[in-house]
């Protein structure tokens, strides 16, 4: 349901943004059809709105964590090579690269889990640092039940709202008094994040939190962590919980990290303005030499005129991108309406086969729809400048 109702709200910015726009007409009307044809989900009658919050720690300096030409690998091998980078109070940071880059790699460098081969990790004035990964089943205990593990770190005041709590990170009914030795993977995973977030910390460095979880308990969770005062790292491939919580994007790569202000779209719209090429004009085809007496005469006034072979091939690339992004569109509208039915969360790898292909697909017409956006300036500026 919430996903549905996050692609309605994209359809309908685009059509909002381009309405009056003669040259947009036919994707306005396109984008306003698959509205129409769209198969609303209902939000179950029963479904109540939760709100959580997580305990926070003491107030912190400005600086929380600092990297000071940081270099680490393993096995002599460098990932990173003379990284600086500074976390201050209060950001909300993603961490975004391909597989491999060094993602998690990075975060155990903040979470002062890595040695350093040179360079310094600072910590800030009252830093408490609480960090999730995959692979921390060394925090759980072998003998207790789910509820054992989160009653022994909830503070006081938290322990009414504790079923409801578990109940976010899919643990309600019998479910709470199930022996940890039992668990299965993803349970053992969602209880370590779940007793973490328990625990009062500033500065929470999370590494896929949302793996194992369905669309609502994500919502959920991305709500509390809005609503969290503290300072946030976090990695994720989900595209809405990018979205929703970063408000920089650290770039990881070839050994460096490189900051973006503003959320994972912002950072999508750098990146295409950045790439080489990309605003370059198409090249024209060039003239026939003149004879030289000819080429030192004074040029005649050039005729106000676009250039067809430019705009002819603006046209044929921005037909072809729209081809792409209304396939896009579809499969995403079809992943939508199997992430609805509550059957898909029954098969766990289906589940999350489908979930990342539907985030990956996501970022992909995110950028397909910037370029879009920059084939048509281009081809109206082009048009109205007659060059």
């Amino acid at each position: 349901y919430e996903a549905q109702q996050r692609e309605i709200a994209r359809i309908k910015a685009f059509a909002d943004k381009f309405r009056y726009k003669a040259t947009k007409a036919a994707q306005v009307q396109s984008r306003l059809k698959e509205l129409e044809r769209m198969e609303r989900i209902e939000l179950p009658p029963d479904t109540k709105p939760i709100r959580i919050r997580f305990p926070e720690g003491p107030r912190t300096g400005r600086n929380v964590l600092e990297l000071v030409g940081v270099s680490a690998g393993y096995g002599g091998e460098p990932v990173f090579r003379g990284v600086d980078f500074i976390l201050e109070k209060g950001d909300r940071v993603a961490l975004v690269g391909p597989n491999g880059a060094g993602k998690s790699t990075l975060m155990k460098i903040l979470a002062g889990r890595l040695p350093l081969s040179a360079g310094e990790r600072r910590e800030g004035h009252n830093v408490i640092v609480s960090y999730f990964s995959q692979d921390q089943d060394d925090l759980l205990s072998s003998t207790g039940t789910v509820w054992d593990e989160v009653y022994s770190v909830a503070p006081n005041h938290i322990v009414p709202e504790l079923r409801t709590l578990l109940g976010c990170f899919l643990f309600s009914g019998d479910s709470i008094e199930k022996p940890v030795s039992v668990l299965s993977g993803g349970e053992r995973s969602r209880l370590v994040l779940c007793k973490l977030l328990l625990s009062p910390a500033n500065c929470l460095l999370l590494d896929e939190p949302t793996n194992h979880l369905d669309i609502r308990s994500k919502d959920i969770l991305m709500d509390a962590l809005r609503d969290y005062g503290g300072t946030l790292v976090f990695v994720s491939h989900d595209r809405y919980f990018l979205d929703g919580l970063a408000t920089r994007v650290l770039e990881i790569g070839d050994g460096t990290a490189v900051a973006y202000l503003g959320n994972y779209g912002d950072y999508l719209r750098k990146k295409t303005q950045e790439e080489p090429g990309r605003n370059a004009p198409v090249p024209a085809a060039g003239p026939e030499p003149l004879p030289a007496a000819r080429a030192a005469a004074p040029s005649e006034p050039r005729k106000n005129r676009a250039n067809p072979i430019r705009v002819r091939k603006l046209r044929q690339e921005i037909e072809s991108l729209e081809g792409k992004i209304q396939l896009d569109e579809t499969r995403i509208a079809v992943l939508g309406q199997m992430l609805a039915s509550e059957e898909l969360y029954r098969d766990h790898q289906l589940f999350r086969a489908t979930m990342e292909e539907h985030n990956q697909l996501q970022g992909v017409l995110e950028h397909s729809m910037a370029e879009w956006e920059r084939l048509h300036a281009d081809l109206e500026a082009l048009e109205g400048s007659g060059t």
